[in-house]
């Protein structure tokens, strides 16, 4: 059964509703030690802004699980261009791009009052059923007619190798813990840059401030997984993490570059 997106949007005309806009404070307790936004806390909310937004276009989580699918996260690329501190203002926009290359593709810019901008981002994502963990090559609710092409970014995260050139250095190894998980009950998109920037020196992440990343989820890891966190210097301002589950399959890669 093919269900239209539109038919979720009611009143709504199409074009209308082919972006959303979210406006918020910054939390303290989404920043640092700086009292400015974190990068994982970041993607946590480009996370939050997307769900609405899907439901809006009638293919959100609630919709999407009639049909035992869920939306995961593979890949994300993302630009901080301004500092962003606790109290700020700011508005978060996202929109849709539609599929490519077997993808769904999503966009994202953080604002300031002033229309100044924050943050870009572009992510990419595949819709898994959950009883079989399988993709679903196409989803069950058509959405093609709220599709926007416009980019924030305009290529989208490519898959990270790690170096075969540079040796890499043990950093540490987390267990997957019940404060990990997410509604799916696997680990949270977020965490893995959490663990990514606990894995750099902290004369690094204690003295400079990230500029740009990227990170492809290749697994997905689920509760008292242990995943060995090794790390690669790059060059002089950008760092590459890979996290390794038991069997040496790579859970995550991130890669990133500091000012």
């Amino acid at each position: 059964m093919i269900i239209l997106a539109s038919d979720h949007a009611g009143f709504l005309l199409k074009e209308e509703i082919k972006k959303y806009t979210q406006s918020l404070s910054i939390p303290c307790y989404q920043t640092d030690f700086r009292s400015m936004l974190s990068p994982g806390c970041f993607m946590e909310l480009a996370q939050e802004c997307c769900e609405p937004h899907s439901r809006l276009l009638g293919i959100g989580h609630d919709e999407l699980i009639q049909f035992r699918v869920v939306w995961v996260l593979t890949r994300m690329h993302f630009r901080f261009h301004k500092p962003i501190f606790w109290r700020d203002i700011v508005s978060m926009t996202t929109w849709h791009k539609g599929l490519e290359a077997a993808q769904y593709q999503r966009d994202f810019v953080l604002k300031n009052q002033a229309g100044e901008l924050l943050a870009d981002a572009t992510s990419s994502w595949v819709m898994i059923n959950i009883d079989t963990r399988e993709f679903v090559r196409r989803s069950p609710i058509e959405c093609d007619d709220t599709v926007c092409k416009e980019n924030a970014i305009e290529k989208p995260c490519e898959r990270l190798r790690v170096p075969r050139d540079i040796d890499s250095e043990y950093a540490y190894t987390h267990r997957i813990a019940f404060s990990d998980l997410d509604k799916n009950v696997h680990t949270n998109n977020a965490k893995y840059l959490l663990w990514s920037m606990n894995a750099i020196p902290e004369e690094v992440t204690m003295h400079r401030l990230v500029k740009e990343v990227k990170i492809n989820f290749n697994h997905e890891t689920r509760l008292n997984e242990m995943i060995a966190l090794r790390r690669y210097r790059l060059d002089a301002n950008a760092w590459m993490i890979e996290g390794l589950k038991e069997d040496g399959v790579s859970a995550f890669v991130s890669r990133i570059e500091f000012e």
